[in-house]
């Protein structure tokens, strides 16, 4: 008898436990992510819930929201480009309620601090620089391009010149630039900043509130270093590119390193993708941020990797190389159709070599020439230098670079100490903003109506 009582309490208490479990049993987790330095808050920032596919992106404010999150105890990762990723542990979900989790500060406190890698381009032994697509592909050499110089030297072009620009010696580099292949309407507005103007502090300072404005604490501050010369006139033509393209799910990190093969040579690099492996239930999930846009056999291919950008795409080709870069974007784009685009199989792998580094270059071909413009033979570029910061990985691909042109004339102009004091006759005018009549005017042609001391 006890026997049989003992059963039926064992009963009772396992629905009571499962109307418990069930009935409601999900909450929300709401929060705000900062830059631990400066205080802003982090737009676009990945806010996840390790150990599952749930996962939401800050908005402009920094501030996150996770519903529908089961009664549990959970760690949270924020990630974003440009930060190591935080953890924030013992985070509650608890029935029918909402969770506010203390502020996330990225880049404050983490063991692993980003560390970037400072190059200049002739530190590089296979590595080319180019400013334009028309750049033939040298066998077994990186060769990078980004549009901010370019859109630099439009802005010289159609702002000042009116026309083509031409220096001394048609430099080969020059004479492709001046086609402007590329222009602003190639790129989303809000993600760079381009102003050429005479070179003073007040230019400085409107670029600097430009990039303040569109890019916040992303925005870069070298631009004040720019050195002015009172006694030379000078023009800069200045640009800025900003992209931050976060994955929704992270990728894995490979623990196998992935033999890369250069003329018949292997090199084993660190990587990233999709593991397919029994250690990982994500596979599904990472599987949909893969798109195969076209595939001919395992050396030549195309895939697209998803990311929370509306405006952009993340595409990799394997490919043998045409004569130049734009003749082998083109041969990629040629083989893309709507038809064929499919989604990655989650039994396939997916193995992508980290990409990470920051290089500077000067373009020389381009410098100390004189220009033979009419009205500009006697200016010559002096500087004309680009910096490329490029980084891809599991968490997704984050670009800046800057471009900077800056023209000075050859004729020193005399510095001349300006006082601004009226001690002579002169005229007094108040008028309203864009009009050419003042409504009070008065010239002051003596003392009768001044001051007595």
């Amino acid at each position: 008898m006890r026997m049989k009582h003992s059963v039926l309490y064992i009963i009772a208490a396992l629905l009571v436990f499962g109307t418990l479990t069930f009935a409601g049993t999900t909450g929300t987790i709401t929060g705000r992510v900062i830059d631990g330095t400066t205080n802003q808050p982090v737009p676009g920032a990945v806010v996840e819930i390790c150990g599952s596919s749930m996962a939401v992106n800050t908005d402009i404010n920094g501030q996150y929201t996770i519903v529908d999150v089961p009664v549990g105890v959970y760690t949270l990762q924020a990630r974003m480009m440009g930060y190591p990723s935080k953890k924030t542990y013992n985070v509650h979900s608890t029935n029918d309620s909402i969770t506010k989790v203390k502020v996330i500060k990225m880049g404050v406190n983490d063991n692993q601090p980003v560390k970037t890698l400072l190059l200049t381009a002739n530190q590089l032994k296979l590595t080319h620089i180019t400013p334009h697509l028309n750049t033939d592909i040298a066998i077994n050499t990186n060769l990078i391009y980004c549009a901010t110089f370019q859109i630099a030297w439009n802005s010289l072009q159609d702002n000042f010149f009116k026309e083509p620009l031409l220096l001394t010696g048609n430099p080969w580099d020059a004479e492709q630039l001046n086609k402007q292949a590329v222009t602003g309407t190639d790129l989303d507005s809000n993600s760079y900043v381009a102003i050429a103007d005479i070179l003073n502090k007040a230019l400085l300072q409107r670029i600097n509130t430009e990039l303040k404005r569109k890019f916040g604490v992303n925005a870069p501050s070298i631009i004040v270093d720019e050195p002015i010369n009172e006694r030379v006139l000078s023009i800069l033509s200045y640009c800025y590119l900003y992209k931050n393209l976060v994955f929704k799910n992270k990728f894995h990190k490979n623990d196998d390193p992935l033999p890369f093969f250069v003329a018949g040579k292997k090199s084993l690099v660190p990587s990233f993708g999709i593991a397919n492996s029994v250690y990982h239930n994500d596979q599904a999930e990472l599987a949909k941020q893969v798109e195969l846009l076209y595939f001919s056999d395992n050396d030549n291919f195309a895939i697209r990797l998803k990311t929370t950008s509306t405006k952009d795409e993340l595409i990799l080709a394997k490919i043998k190389p045409q004569k130049n870069l734009l003749s082998t974007i083109t041969a990629v784009n040629s083989n893309i159709t709507s038809r064929n685009i499919v989604l990655m199989s989650d039994k396939e792998r997916l193995m992508i070599p980290y990409l990470d580094f920051d290089i500077e270059h000067s373009f020389e071909q381009l410098s100390h020439k004189p220009f033979l413009n009419n009205g500009w033979t006697e200016w010559m570029i002096s500087k004309a230098i680009q910096k490329i910061r490029f980084k891809l990985n599991e968490s997704g691909a984050l670009l800046k670079s800057e471009a900077r042109i800056v023209m000075r004339g050859t004729v020193q102009m005399e510095v001349v100490k300006r006082d601004y004091i009226f001690d002579k006759p002169f005229l007094i005018m108040l008028r309203k903003k864009g009009s050419k009549l003042p409504y009070f005017a008065m010239w002051v042609g003596n003392t009768e109506l001044l001051g007595k001391y």
